[in-house]
């Protein structure tokens, strides 16, 4: 997409987001700093977050005292409401996991004219409170950025706002925000160098860091949703078997239980029992659907689904109608249930694609977004899965 070329947030508009910021950030997350390198910079200068979760745009704009220009889906930008309060911030909204030329220039402006941009290079928030792998080119397009680079490295947030859960819950979540390049690092160093380095900055996993804080909520179902992410069984590999009920997991076919503790480490009977953090059970289903692809050659997934489509002048998804989405080795495909093949892509092309779980995954083609809302609720972190396995055995 066109955009004007590099303006300021709207002092009036981005002063607002601060206040919300801090109150938000302060009082209900009860969130912290134990260091702060970006606060009183000047710029130019590109700030990566690791997007621990949903509330990553409160902490970076509370983070700098200069006004920072968010770099955002377009499926973010073309929902949000407000649209006169978010026009005025000039964010610059882009295909996910694809960045043009025009996007580059964009960027390069923002630098050119001393600003701040932020990107969060993982794409996606974890489904599960450990960090996803970054998106490939992020070494190369932070050589031509040519700017110091800083890091905002969240910890607790996954905790304090899951992925798998509505709303928050209040912990004692902490950022580091620290320099990592200085722009003539960026003379020396090869695009994977640059890409390691950015990669071990950012990496987190909020249950090795409960491990050493040990940070209690309280309250209710404090795992209600972990279900639909921790969709399989981890010892008898039953699909869709597990229930969810007074922060216990039950798997239908074995009997299997996990019992959340108020820090949210699971807990079992179960003799070998190996899954104390969650982002180990998903690992082990992962390491299941990876073994499943890899010994059949023509394996295939479908899922029922709701398929709706972003319209960029209403500014909202508006519904096509009922269909399937299928997954293959080589491609992700949409049908509709009137028989219209409404989209159709090569795996090579996602890493992994973003959703909600038990609520909705998002596909794109271009500058299309198709958002699938799966009629079994589990399809949704499950078909994630399998497109991030091919892309892994790929």
């Amino acid at each position: 997409m066109k955009q004007e070329r590099y303006k300021k947030p709207n002092v009036f508009s981005y002063t607002i987001g601060r206040i919300i910021s801090f109150f938000y950030t302060t009082f209900l997350l009860n969130h912290h700093y134990v260091k702060n390198e970006l606060k009183n910079i000047k710029g130019p200068a590109v700030v990566l977050g690791n997007h621990a979760s949903s509330c990553d745009q409160f902490i970076a704009c509370r983070s700098c005292r200069k006004r920072i220009t968010y770099v955002i889906s377009e499926a973010m930008y073309y929902t949000l409401p407000a649209k006169w309060f978010f026009s005025s911030l000039h964010l610059i909204n882009k295909q996910q996991f694809f960045t043009s030329l025009a996007d580059i220039r964009n960027m390069k402006d923002v630098i050119s004219n001393k600003g701040i941009l932020l990107l969060y290079p993982a794409g996606v928030v974890p489904s599960c409170g450990k960090s996803t792998k970054l998106l490939s080119a992020t070494g190369k397009l932070l050589k031509m950025l040519e700017a110091d680079t800083y890091i905002i490295r969240e910890h607790g947030m996954n905790l304090s706002n899951p992925k798998w859960q509505d709303g928050i819950r209040k912990g004692n979540p902490e950022t580091e925000v620290f320099r990592l390049f200085m722009a003539e690092d960026f003379k020396k160093l090869s695009p994977e160098e640059v890409f390691e380095k950015a990669s071990d900055a950012l990496y987190f996993n909020d249950y090795e860091w409960q491990e050493t804080r040990m940070v209690e909520f309280k309250g209710g179902n404090r795992i209600a949703g972990l279900e639909n992410v921790l969709h399989s069984c981890p010892v008898c590999s039953s699909h869709f078997s597990i229930s969810n009920t007074d922060n216990t997991l039950k798997c239908s076919s074995c009997g299997f239980l996990a019992k959340a503790d108020n820090y949210g480490f699971l807990h079992s009977d179960s003799e070998g029992f190996a899954f104390r953090h969650p982002p180990v059970w998903e690992s082990a289903i992962h390491k299941n659907i990876r073994e499943n692809i890899a010994g059949n050659p023509d394996f295939t997934y479908s899922s029922k689904a709701l398929i709706t489509m972003l319209d960029k002048k209403l500014r909202r998804f508006t519904e096509l109608g009922k269909g399937s989405v299928t997954v293959t080795y080589n491609e992700i495909s949409i049908v509709l249930d009137s028989g219209e093949s409404c989209y159709r892509e090569s795996t090579d092309h996602f890493p992994i694609i973003p959703m909600i779980p038990g609520k909705y995954f998002d596909l794109q083609d271009g500058s299309t977004v198709f958002r699938c809302y799966a009629e079994e609720k589990k399809d949704v972190a499950y078909v994630t899965d399998i497109v991030s396995c091919i892309a892994e055995l790929k």
